[in-house]
């Protein structure tokens, strides 16, 4: 039968969701649609796309503000390097109750592991420094810089960072939220269209044409195999192919090279796979599959696998 199945990726379900609205248009009046006309219709669709459109520009701005967090991350973490460097020559290289002042902890002077640890170090360094201003170093010729407001500056840089992250990620929680609602509303306007279709039109009228939809009484063909492989074996071969949509028995048909002038079946198959024998040793053949669903709609032939039976 000719299905009507919603896809599920977002392109072909808005590009057939405009087909019916444009069959509605024209000829819903006509048909009699009352509860899902093209009216209807066009408010889900609307919905979904500039949903889906808000919902792709959260989407960058949560991008956006998490790298702008990268950046002032690694800038907070080049600064306490430089913090490091410069008051080593005063403190000393090792950890001792000095550095512990300074903020550094756990008997380390690396630079802290985790964004919370950097963000805590780079605040108390700032009150370091307010607190002993004869420690700062304030060199622009050197780009040497380490005081107490730029220890503040880079912490407020992280800080704000991580409000536009949260933010951003807030806003991008919601517009998705309002984008699946919408999708999930206009799915189920396309469903109640077809389902009103179907109350008003026989399996075979051409009308559903019309919206760009299958006569749900037609032969529907199957998806053609994709991916068929072959290995020769003594006298034959071993064919497997995954199984193609809507195909319910499968014809596998051959060519041998300087014996057939065309492909001839050689076995119909409800499996994906299958074992040929018999066939001349050494003969160079060509497999192909055929998929043909349950109400005989064959489709086109997979791709064609070479191979050289064995011995």
């Amino acid at each position: 039968m000719g299905s009507n199945r919603l896809p599920d990726a977002q392109a072909p379900l808005w590009g057939m969701a405009h087909k019916m609205q444009a069959g509605a248009d024209k000829h819903g009046a006509f048909l009699g649609l009352v509860h899902h006309t093209a009216v209807t219709l066009g408010v889900a669709l609307n919905l979904a796309e500039n949903t889906q459109a808000d919902f792709t520009k959260a989407d960058k701005a949560s991008a956006d503000a998490a790298a702008a967090w990268d950046v002032a991350d690694a800038n907070g973490k080049t600064f306490i390097t430089l913090v490091h460097d410069a008051l080593k020559p005063k403190l000393g290289k090792r950890f001792s109750p000095e550095w512990a002042e300074v903020g550094y902890k756990n008997n380390s002077l690396a630079v802290p592991a985790s964004p919370d640890e950097r963000l805590t170090l780079l605040n108390s360094v700032n009150k370091y420094f307010s607190d002993n201003p004869a420690m700062e170093i304030n060199d622009p010729v050197h780009n040497l810089i380490v005081t107490a407001v730029a220890a503040k500056t880079f912490w407020q840089a992280i800080m704000d960072a991580n409000s536009g992250v949260n933010e951003a990620e807030e806003d991008y929680d919601q517009k998705m939220t309002a984008r699946d609602n919408a999708d999930q509303a206009l799915r189920a306007e396309m469903s109640g269209m077809i389902a009103e279709l179907g109350d008003l039109l026989d399996d075979l009228d051409p009308a559903w044409l019309w919206f760009g939809l299958n006569q749900p009484g037609a032969a529907t063909a199957a998806d053609p195999v994709e991916n068929l492989s072959a290995t020769p074996i003594a006298g034959g071969f071993l064919a497997v192919w995954p199984h193609a949509a809507n195909a319910n028995i499968y014809h596998v048909e051959i060519q041998i090279s300087g014996t057939d002038a065309d492909f001839r079946r050689v076995a119909t198959t409800a499996e994906t796979t299958t074992t040929q024998t018999g066939l001349p040793p050494a003969a160079t053949v060509d497999v192909r599959v055929l998929s043909v669903s349950a109400t005989g709609g064959e489709a086109a032939p997979s791709n064609v696998v070479r191979i050289v039976t064995g011995n």
